[in-house]
């Protein structure tokens, strides 16, 4: 049996080198980057400058009938009552995958991550592509905006009329 989880060891070792081999392979030669302006990524006029195009991999389409910041995206499944609530979530991996504003992972020695606090001091890109903890969103429920204070750690989602 131990001759065998060595093997095994040693045979995910191989093939774990060969993926990153292979994936810092494609991160030099993609020509892919991070867009030195983010707010580009988010207006259409932005999405297509060389740069954006460089980052972006999943996008929304934004309109040019919109002012910027003012697109409003739906939460997908109405699963629930008032205001809908989404079934997609990320991954906690993908949300671990985002820097520090430092640009040291979290798990970095010196990247000033703290556990109790996970959302403070990382990339701007992470809030801007996922919704955290106590996000502020404003949503259009049939025509009436409504201002949601994101709870991920509660069964119910807090909302009220964004013009009042």
């Amino acid at each position: 049996m131990v001759k065998r989880e060595l093997k095994t060891a040693a045979k995910a070792a191989y093939y774990f080198d060969i993926a990153a081999q292979t994936s810092r392979r494609i991160i030099q030669e993609s020509g892919r980057g991070l867009a030195p302006n983010f707010d580009d990524l988010f207006t259409r006029a932005g999405q297509l400058t060389g740069p954006a195009k460089r980052e972006n991999i999943f996008a929304l389409a934004y309109s040019d009938q919109a002012s910027k910041k003012t697109h409003y995206q739906s939460f997908g499944e109405m699963a629930r009552t008032v205001g809908g609530q989404s079934g997609r979530f990320p991954t906690q991996l993908l949300v671990d995958t985002f820097e520090m504003a430092n640009g040291k992972r979290i798990d970095e020695p010196g990247s000033g991550y703290d556990p109790k606090n996970p959302f403070a001091n990382r990339d701007p890109r992470l809030k801007m592509s996922i919704y955290t903890h106590k996000s502020n969103i404003i949503a259009n429920n049939g025509g009436v905006k409504l201002n949601i204070i994101m709870e991920l750690y509660k069964p119910t989602t807090l909302s009220f009329d964004a013009d009042k």
